[in-house]
């Protein structure tokens, strides 16, 4: 298994968990089933793309923090590190 793999699923779930979301919610939102979202949170199931994108913008959060590749988990529009 990939690195990014565990780690995607380590911080979706942290994020999740941390917004008081429940797998249903972010599910309905994001028009996905919860039966993806649990494969992901397991790693059981490697992202997309597009869902990559989505889980990012909707948890308002880096794409390159939520797979691993980055410790920032915000930057702005100009490239600048936000505290979040």
């Amino acid at each position: 298994m990939e690195e990014y793999i565990k780690t995607f699923a380590e911080r979706l779930y942290s994020i999740r968990i941390e917004k008081n979301l429940t797998m249903q919610q972010v599910a309905d939102d994001l028009e996905t089933g919860t039966s993806t979202l649990s494969q992901y949170e397991n790693c059981q199931r490697e992202p997309k793309l597009g869902i990559l994108l989505k889980l990012s913008k909707y948890f308002d959060v880096d794409v390159n923090w939520l797979i691993g590749y980055s410790n920032i988990r915000k930057v702005d529009a100009c490239g600048e590190t936000k505290k979040s």
